[in-house]
């Protein structure tokens, strides 16, 4: 690891390497020779089904943005840095148009999109404009190829080690899947799956869905779950639930089931912490009821980052989630690399990959993997607590290469 001096000096070279450019007319991307603002495009869910991470994203990366200009300030580089924004709506069909509106304004180093969908579907076009993407919140292993993207978390075959390995720890024997059918969804299900089964799990099957469960595909689950049962003993079976928002909903639904009531549940990154959940009641006291233990990569406990997510959380109201911290480290970067002296103009992706590699931001140190991706991290899993009536994610337990140990 390197020393922080050294990212000090690293910086002062920036910054007098800014200076010196201030008075030539070969601009950075994003910016004019005029007023050296430099642009940075984000594409973010500030609407629709993700618009809490969405939001919580933006007031972090904005703290970025303030703090990197104040440091320009002080070093007299001349320059500032811009952060220019467009909802997705949790939307492939719309951030596809969002994507083009930050191209035409000479954007070529975005943050974002957040969910796998969405920047599958960018993707085609960022590499036909040579634009570069860092994702913050990205995990579907179908992106773990060498592109012009850079996600700044372990793709889903970390996390899925991390959820098999619990459900081993916890002595489930069988699993059942509900998941989002989806790019994000089904790769998920499928990591998990290798991974139970390497253990030395057996997987009963899985139902998928669209928008919401529906009552067949109800009837589907309570099924298969009846079949586990039969074989493995209540104790022996887990139910994994892939889900955004909406499994707050899903486990409203099935929270009548006596059956599914008696069984261990565990979550994906999607669902970890999300305060509609903890909102319901009746879904709440069903998640507090069958232990619901769902991962999110792991917390930082430096002073920085505390700090930050301190600031955060008062603009917020609301603790900030870690793919929201982690936007601020994407944000760092994408500034380091355009104010800096490397290529952008020919070799924008290579400027960024030097940046990121070995970057100590304040959710650790980066290292990528050859398909640009963090290459690996601990997890923390979250679980919800019931102190008469009120409810609240709390952080139980952490996985760290295979280590479970307790945080309390």
């Amino acid at each position: 690891m390197k020393p922080k001096f050294f990212y000090i000096a690293v910086l002062m070279t920036i910054a007098l390497a800014g200076l010196s450019a201030c008075n030539d007319n070969n601009n950075k991307d994003g910016a004019t020779a005029e007023s050296q603002e430099i642009m940075i495009g984000a594409l973010l869910p500030l609407t629709g089904m993700l618009a809490e991470k969405g939001e919580a994203s933006l007031a972090v990366m904005n703290l970025a943005i303030d703090d990197f200009n104040a440091y320009l300030q002080a070093q007299n580089a001349g320059k500032t840095v811009k952060l220019v924004y467009e909802d997705t709506e949790t939307s492939p069909v719309v951030v596809g148009q969002k994507i083009e509106d930050l191209a035409a304004q000479g954007i070529r180093l975005v943050v974002g999109p957040m969910t796998s969908e969405n920047l599958s579907e960018v993707k085609p076009y960022a590499e036909e404009m040579v634009m570069v993407l860092i994702s913050q919140s990205s995990t579907a292993t179908s992106l773990s190829v060498d592109d012009n993207i850079f996600r700044l978390v372990p793709d889903d075959a970390v996390q899925a080690r991390a959820i098999a390995d619990l459900m081993i720890h916890d002595g489930r024997e069988a699993v059942v899947f509900i998941y989002r059918d989806d790019e994000w969804g089904n790769g998920l299900v499928a990591e998990v799956s290798g991974a139970f089964e390497k253990l030395g799990g057996t997987v009963i099957g899985q139902v998928g869905y669209r928008q919401k469960l529906e009552a067949e595909e109800q009837d589907e689950l309570i099924s298969m779950v009846n079949q586990a049962i039969g074989t493995y003993g209540e104790d022996g079976v887990a139910i994994q639930l892939a889900s955004f928002s909406e499994g707050s909903s899903i486990l409203y639904t099935l929270s009548s089931d006596a059956t599914l009531s008696s069984l261990a549940w565990y979550g994906g990154d999607g669902l970890t912490r999300d305060s509609g959940l903890i909102s319901d009641a009746i879904a709440a006291q069903f998640a507090a009821d069958v232990s619901l233990m769902s991962p999110a990569f792991h917390e930082n406990d430096s002073t920085e980052y505390i700090n930050i997510k301190e600031r955060a959380e008062q603009q917020l109201g609301s603790s900030p989630d870690i793919f929201a911290m982690i936007a601020y480290d994407a944000v760092r970067i994408a500034c380091l690399a355009l104010t800096g002296d490397g290529d952008t103009e020919n070799d924008l992706k290579g400027v960024v990959s030097s940046v990121a590699s070995g970057y100590e931001g304040i959710t650790g140190t980066i290292q990528l993997n050859a398909a640009g991706d963090r290459l690996s991290g601990a997890y923390d899993f979250w679980t919800v607590s019931d102190a008469d009536g009120t409810y609240e994610w709390v952080r139980a337990l952490t996985w760290d290469n295979g280590t479970i140990t307790d945080t309390d």
